[in-house]
């Protein structure tokens, strides 16, 4: 008798382990919504080459680790316990700040936040050469070149960081990076970090609970407002939208995190553009570019000139359609295409190109800079 109990033990056990492979999700490319990423899909033991997937191991865990049947009641149940019981959100690269607000915390901005990252001056006096002898070889093809630096959240609104982080005092890489460009008064800068810490004292300009890094769209229309400013001074058929060209729409919202609603509510407004002029367009470009699915091309049959930008994800959100507006033609694609930009002009032939970069992506350009073939002729 003892020994049928093992023996339906083991059975039963063996039929526990099993359980999660046979009830987990098989769909292909299920969307995670809540954690903005795909789920793993099934794992294939033979790679299209008909080759042996050498990492079937690791896929498969994968794969059952995001598609076990109850896997998001499970995390629900988890991430509002912790929160509930400790005041601990379990949300990847995101902590509570003083305020309630969310905080970036990945290693990039902890860096940045305690100033490991700042460039030194021989890496400042490069990093500003290298954006000049850029807008030198621009201008020598008739091309204006300018420099827009966003700022993050954690370094506008840092007096509310989160507990327990060791702070120094030293300046932070994009106010640092800032004022060294704009001290050598050669590089067309547009100069964000004053009016950002100015402004986020009297009026909410960044997402507070919904994102942690990312201006709202009044923050967005600051950062625009000025870039077309600088513009103007060269340029000035080249319009800017003002405040009588917006709708302002109130939202609410609240962020959630894996099922788990964050009990704060996010309210904003959207600036919504009330006569929109430009058309999203395909572009045969788009097939030679990085990240083809931020690549955005614009024709306004009303406007003049051709504006190439090339940014992360402050312009991606929402400024490209309202930079789209006051030009011809407008093409927004992401930061890594700064490798392209050789032959990005002489194929889309801009008369404006923009570089846009948050301040923790001041080292990505840098080392983009470097490989740039243009600039070293």
């Amino acid at each position: 008798m003892l020994r049928v109990l093992k023996k339906l033990y083991v059975a039963v056990f063996i039929l526990v382990l099993f359980i999660p492979f046979l009830l987990a999700h098989r769909e292909e490319n299920r969307v995670a919504e809540g954690e903005n990423r795909y789920y793993a899909n099934v794992p294939r033991f033979f790679e299209e080459d008909g080759r042996i997937n050498l990492e079937y191991i690791q896929d498969f865990e994968a794969w059952i680790n995001d598609n076990a049947r109850f896997r998001s009641l499970f995390r629900e149940i988890k991430v509002t316990a912790l929160y509930k019981v400790f005041n601990y959100l379990d949300l990847e690269d995101a902590r509570v700040g003083t305020n309630l607000e969310l905080y970036g915390s990945n290693e990039n901005e902890i860096n940045t936040m305690q100033g490991r990252n700042l460039l030194s001056d021989q890496d400042l006096n490069t990093y500003e050469k290298n954006l000049y002898q850029l807008q030198t070889w621009l201008q020598s093809q008739n091309i204006d070149f300018y420099y827009m630096q966003c700022y993050h959240k954690i370094t506008v609104l840092d007096e509310s960081y989160p507990k327990g982080l060791v702070r120094y005092n030293t300046e932070y890489i994009g106010e640092n990076t800032e004022k060294y460009i704009a001290g050598k008064n050669r590089v067309n800068i547009v100069p964000l970090h004053e009016i950002m810490k100015t402004t986020a004292k009297n009026q909410n300009i960044y997402f507070r609970y919904t994102d942690w890094c990312h201006w709202n769209d009044a923050g967005m229309y600051l950062g625009y407002e000025r870039l077309m400013q600088e513009i103007a001074k060269k340029h000035p058929t080249v319009e800017g939208l003002t405040m009588d060209d917006y709708n302002f729409k109130p939202v609410s919202m609240y962020r959630d995190v894996y099922g788990f609603l964050y009990p704060l509510e996010e309210n904003y407004e959207i600036y919504e553009i009330k006569e929109k002029h430009a058309e999203k367009k395909e572009t045969a470009l788009n097939d030679r570019l990085y990240t083809k699915s931020w690549t955005n091309y614009f024709v306004n049959p009303e406007k003049e000139k051709k504006v190439l930008v090339i940014n992360d994800s402050f312009v991606d959100m929402g400024m490209k359609y309202h930079i789209a507006e006051c030009f011809n033609e407008c093409m927004t694609m992401e930061l890594t295409n700064l490798l392209n930009i050789g032959w990005l002009v002489e194929e889309y032939k801009p008369d404006i190109v923009v570089l846009e970069c948050v301040e923790t992506n001041i080292t990505r350009v840098q080392e983009m800079l470097e490989e740039l073939e243009c600039i070293k002729q």
